[in-house]
């Protein structure tokens, strides 16, 4: 039976119908096999364009983390002019990752998991770009507002959790977590900050940022043991963020110490560390069984 879109073919088929209930429930079930290959077709086209879109983030990043690591080896501590091309590609990877968290609805882990994690990325896309201007304090409180997001994602279903004895079990876990964070951002803040910076507003900023980083850090370990996430969703998210606090330690490095020392040459890693914290946190918003159904269970 040929679905015919015309008014009166409409009319047509519905007069059929009404006489022939038999042809009813045929034509019932050709309405819906149609639908539901226009579904698969939809899905389908989707899926190929989230793979086009991750294929160019690897082309993208491959380019600039090429280039950074050539002025790694060639050793090039002293400030270097960027290049237009290589920032133009790192902005464009930002807001490919956006578009792939536009993309997730039904596919993902929930509309609220989805909200946070877009509204997290728009807000990182702002830094990036108000970055690209020198503005380095607006920069930095609008990744500081991007992470407590990142936290309270990451968090979620802590208190069911706590609540019913399952997370009081991993109580250990945690504060190991905790206490490692702390002692590392207590080194890297005391042992290299201070006594370059002294104490002055940018070595307050710069700590304020860096005990929210180690939040945000905490509640990605704590994702692994709360059990909201999928398990393997929730190790992209611990791999993310310790990703995210390795690209951000290379950041305060690039501030804190001269650019005649050797040290200062780790700026060159920053999107090294960067670009894989933000693909593997767009994809923790994924069901990976959608993303990649040849995984195990």
């Amino acid at each position: 039976m040929v679905d015919v879109v015309t008014e009166r073919g409409h009319r047509q088929r519905t007069l059929c119908c009404a006489i022939d209930p038999g042809r009813a429930v045929q034509y019932t079930g050709l309405r819906r096999h149609c639908e539901t290959d226009r579904a698969l077709s939809v899905a389908t086209s989707k899926k190929a364009f989230i793979y086009s879109v991750l294929c160019a983030i690897c082309l993208a990043a491959s380019i600039y983390v090429a280039w950074d690591l050539t002025r790694v080896i060639a050793h090039l501590p002293s400030p270097q002019p960027q290049s237009d091309l290589m920032q133009g590609l790192r902005i464009l990877v930002v807001v490919l990752c956006n578009i792939l968290i536009q993309l997730i609805g039904r596919d993902g882990e929930g509309h609220r998991l989805a909200t946070l994690l877009g509204i997290a990325f728009v807000l990182i896309l702002v830094a990036d770009l108000v970055l690209t201007f020198h503005q380095v304090i607006p920069a930095v409180l609008t990744f500081l507002v991007a992470q407590l997001l990142l936290a309270a994602r990451h968090l979620r279903g802590f208190g069911a959790a706590w609540s019913s004895g399952a997370l009081r079990r991993r109580l250990p876990f945690l504060v190991v977590v905790g206490v490692v964070e702390l002692t590392l951002i207590g080194a890297t803040l005391g042992g290299l900050c201070l006594p370059l910076l002294g104490p002055t507003p940018q070595f307050f900023g710069i700590a304020v940022y860096a005990l929210a980083l180690g939040f945000s850090v905490w509640a990605a370990y704590a994702a692994l043991v709360i059990g909201h996430f999928p398990k393997a969703n929730a190790v992209l998210v611990a791999i993310g963020m310790t990703c995210f606090a390795a690209c951000d330690v290379t950041v305060g490095v690039s501030i804190a110490v001269p650019p005649d020392q050797p040290l200062y040459a780790l700026q060159y890693l920053t999107w090294t560390f960067y670009t894989p914290a933000l693909v593997l946190l767009v994809l923790s918003g994924y069901s990976l069984r959608y993303l990649a159904p040849w995984l195990p269970d």
